[in-house]
């Protein structure tokens, strides 16, 4: 019988009491379980702001709307009734395609909240600066520009609301004992400084999540952008120094803080070149002559696809050409029109009343272009 008696205590424990455990430990805490009276000490309210803190009920997981304040509300695009902070932020983290107008509401909310808060002394010291913060982030420009219109100077994006070393201004623990030096005061004291924590901690959830989807947009945008200008590089027309100068004219320098992408058209400014002219005008049985080329003015443009790859690309030159035959002194003057892969056709005419098809092609791009022994050398220069 004592045998059966063990055997049966023992099957209660391995299999009743764990159970139990496993469910008070799925529990959720009960943040408004934590109360301070008027004879709790500053090492007890401390105690107390730390595991409200570590428990997930400032601002975080948990989120005890109590200590937030009356003014915690929000009306969210699409709802017909205000939610709280809380709620809002878990919502708006949770859903699949973040809203960012919807997370500037919230943002503005959660600093309107903040500075709804009635401090006094060291605390209001606190919320100025929280406050100062947060309207520091500039989140009405990163939330409402494209990535590629902001300044490199806006795309170090700091999320954090309290990691400052040094930064008396935001010290928690210090302004909450200085406050519970008088017992009476220590609850409210925890509740003011709860409450201040959490904004900030609301503030850098929202952050973290803008954060998130503006990375991801900033590194697709340098994508395609980098990709934009090797296309240029490989698929454009070659230009001489004295045209990258004449260029640069146009070039908006206001632009300059910004990665830019590359223009969609050039400028092409006594352009040497090759090819060969079409004419039956002498009678040696050769009408095909190979010919110098001089692209004294013209225009280039282009469009880019999703891919940054060039397309639609057209252009045109005002040219003089000589051709290599020995009878021939008059020069060739006509227009030229770009295709793309960098070849060219036309029409010149000469003082003989003579005209002439003219092919070209943009011998500049054989030294541009990237070749194997160059591909080396560079690997060899890294």
């Amino acid at each position: 019988m004592k045998q059966l008696n063990l055997s049966l205590i023992l099957f209660i424990l391995l299999t009743i009491l764990p159970s139990g455990l496993l469910v008070a430990q799925n529990q959720p805490f009960d943040c408004s379980g934590i109360k301070l009276d008027e004879q709790t000490t500053a090492d007890q309210a401390q105690m107390a702001f730390d595991k409200l803190r570590l428990k997930g009920c400032l601002g975080d997981t948990l989120c005890n709307t109590g200590l937030l304040g009356s003014n915690s509300t929000v009306q969210l695009v699409g709802q017909s009734a205000p939610m709280n902070l809380c709620k809002a932020v878990s919502t708006w983290e949770s859903s699949k395609k973040k809203d960012v107008p919807e997370a500037a509401s919230i943002i503005t909310a959660i600093i309107s909240s903040l500075e709804g808060i009635e401090t006094s002394g060291a605390e209001s010291v606190i919320q100025a600066r929280l406050v100062e913060e947060m309207k520091a982030k500039r989140i009405e420009i990163w939330t409402t520009s494209e990535i590629g219109e902001l300044p490199i100077s806006d795309w170090d994006m700091d999320i954090k609301m309290f990691d400052r070393d040094p930064n008396q201004a935001i010290d928690f623990l210090a302004t909450l004992r200085t406050k519970c030096a008088v017992a009476t005061d220590c609850p409210e004291a925890l509740k003011d400084i709860a409450a201040l924590f959490s904004h900030g901690q609301l503030m850098e959830r929202m952050l973290s999540g803008l954060l998130k989807d503006y990375r991801q947009a900033a590194i697709k945008r340098l994508n395609l952008v980098d990709s934009m200008w090797g296309s240029v590089r490989t698929s454009a027309r070659a230009v001489y120094p004295w045209e990258i100068v004449f260029n640069n004219f146009f070039i908006d320098i206001d632009e300059i803080d910004i990665f830019a992408p590359p223009p969609d058209h050039q400028y092409i400014l006594l352009h040497p070149g090759l090819g060969y002219e079409y004419s039956d005008e002498f009678d040696d049985g050769e009408p095909l002559f190979e010919t110098a080329i001089l692209e004294v003015f013209g225009y280039f443009h282009w469009s880019y696809d999703e891919k940054g790859e060039l397309k639609r690309q057209f252009g045109g030159s005002l040219v003089a050409s000589w051709r290599n035959h020995p009878a021939d002194e008059n020069l060739g003057l006509g227009v030229m029109f770009h295709l793309p892969r960098n070849w060219s056709v036309g029409v010149t005419y000469r003082e003989n009343d003579e005209y002439s098809l003219l092919f070209g092609v943009d011998a500049a791009k054989w030294f541009t272009k990237e070749g194997r022994w160059q591909q080396k050398l560079r690997g060899l220069l890294n």
